[in-house]
C-alpha cells in the first residue's frame, strides 16, 4: 500500500464491479444497488402511485381550495358577486370590533368547555365505579 496524503490509497487489489457497463468500486456499487432498487420498487409500483392521484386532487379541490379561495376573498370587500376593492384586514378589524360577534366568541368558548367536560369526565367517573 502506498501512502499520498491522509488516505490510504491501495494499489494491488483494488475491487471493482461493473454495474450496467461501468466499472464501479464496491462502496459506489452498494449506493447504486440500493439506489436502483428503491427505483426499481417505484416502477413496479407506479400504478398504485396513480391511484393515490384522484384522492390527493379531491383534497386539494374541497379543503385546501375553499380554505385559500376565502382567505383570499376576506380581504377584499366583497358583495358576493364582484370583487370591488382591496381593504386588507379591515373585514376582521370590524369583525373583532363588534359587539354582537364578541359575545358570540365568548358563547362558542362556554359552550366547548361544557361539552369537552361533558364528554370527558362523565365517561371517566362511570368508568372508574
Amino acid at each position: 500500500m502506498r501512502r499520498d496524503g491522509p488516505q490510504a490509497i491501495p494499489t494491488s487489489h483494488t475491487t471493482c464491479h461493473v454495474i450496467g457497463g461501468k466499472a464501479m468500486s464496491i462502496r459506489d456499487s452498494v449506493t447504486a444497488s440500493k439506489g436502483s432498487r428503491w427505483l426499481k420498487q417505484v416502477k413496479q409500483s407506479r400504478i398504485l402511485y396513480l391511484l393515490l392521484v384522484p384522492t390527493f386532487l379531491m383534497l386539494i379541490a374541497f379543503n385546501y381550495w375553499p380554505a385559500i379561495t376565502a382567505l383570499y376573498r376576506s380581504l377584499y370587500a366583497w358583495d358576493g358577486a364582484f370583487y370591488q376593492q382591496f381593504i386588507g384586514l379591515g373585514n376582521f378589524q370590524e369583525m373583532f370590533s363588534d359587539p354582537i360577534m364578541i359575545t358570540s366568541f365568548r358563547n362558542m368558548a362556554l359552550l366547548t368547555m361544557g361539552w369537552v367536560v361533558i364528554r370527558v369526565v362523565f365517561p371517566l367517573n362511570w368508568s372508574s365505579t
